[in-house]
């Protein structure tokens, strides 16, 4: 049914997916935000070889930049 959630896969994803992953979604593996549990689980997912990840060239740059940002708000502690 539209909308039903499929097992453990709470972000609506079905096994065996290939996403493009940007850095607000690496970003909320280290910082909890709202969404953090989804993106989680898709880190999760990855790990244990039922999705496949893949980023673009500038995703280093983004999260690094994502992170810096939080620091200098103080939502994380450098180190």
């Amino acid at each position: 049914r539209p909308g039903d959630r499929c097992g453990d896969h709470s972000y609506d994803a079905r096994p065996g997916m290939k996403y493009v992953i940007d850095a607000s979604t690496a970003f909320q593996w280290e910082v909890p935000e709202p969404d953090s549990l989804k993106a989680i689980q898709l880190r999760e997912d990855y790990r244990n070889g039922i999705h496949e990840l893949i980023s673009p060239d500038i995703f280093p740059a983004e999260v690094g930049n994502a992170l810096i940002v939080a620091e200098r708000k103080g939502r994380i502690v450098a180190g």
